[in-house]
């Protein structure tokens, strides 16, 4: 089977995934291998932390496409980019300086990151504005999100306004820990997960892998279910990028 990965950190030097060109290369390899076919990279934008900008990294992203293209690696590449949640979302929306993941419906898809210890009490005001302006938020690993672990509830208001879910697939095998694991099947059982990607940072337990996530997946959903998270609802998301 022929996999879709839709959020991941193979761009060089750009934030905490791949360090540099080599490594960047050998994780697209890994990923061709693990039989990941189409690749959507990611990096951070998180003013402050990570100052990437649409700019930043199309420039990154040309030089290592090139480079892929020069190692003769069999793979379809594009790029958006995971927003962290921040003030500074609102006024990048305005100034078109997003990078987003595709466009279905007439709305774009944005990859948002929650903080990871909390669901700030304004997120939900925030989808609701991202909505009215066209644009639909794919919330990136809330199975990691230490306040939706231990208040699954939390979630609900976000999918009542219609953001979507992606799952890690390192969260399905337990590669979190139990508590993420357990918050991962709790999602799915709930009809709360709607993609599954790899996440991936590096060579090592972060590693762009989606087989067994989505083996996982199947057996609380599945396999046809399963598939469709790895492969034919990220098609869709990102089928803009691809044109």
């Amino acid at each position: 089977m022929k996999f879709v990965d839709i959020h991941c950190h193979l761009l060089p030097g750009i934030d905490d995934g791949a360090k540099d060109m080599q490594m960047a290369l050998s994780m697209t390899q890994l990923a061709v291998l693990n039989g990941i076919e189409r690749i959507v990279l990611t990096p951070h934008i998180q003013p402050g932390i990570y100052d990437n900008n649409l700019a930043s990294i199309q420039s990154v992203f040309a030089k290592y496409q090139a480079a892929v293209v020069a190692e003769d690696i069999d793979v379809e590449l594009g790029f958006a980019a995971e927003y962290h949640l921040t003030p500074d979302l609102l006024p990048a929306v305005e100034a078109q300086q997003v990078p987003y993941l595709g466009e279905v419906e007439g709305e774009k898809i944005l990859l948002l990151e929650l903080p990871h210890t909390s669901v700030p009490a304004g997120a939900l005001q925030l989808i609701r504005w991202l909505r009215a302006n066209s644009i639909r938020p794919l919330i990136a690993h809330p199975e990691r999100n230490q306040e939706i672990i231990r208040h699954p509830e939390k979630i609900r208001p976000l999918a009542s306004q219609g953001a979507l879910f992606q799952l890690t697939a390192g969260s399905l095998t337990g590669a979190f820990g139990s508590k993420s694991r357990r918050s991962a099947q709790e999602l799915l059982q709930a009809g709360l997960g709607h993609v599954i990607a790899s996440d991936a940072h590096n060579l090592g337990r972060r590693s762009p892998e989606l087989l067994a996530g989505m083996q996982a997946a199947a057996g609380i959903v599945g396999e046809s279910k399963a598939g469709d998270m790895v492969d034919a609802t990220p098609r869709q998301l990102t089928a803009a990028l691809f044109v």
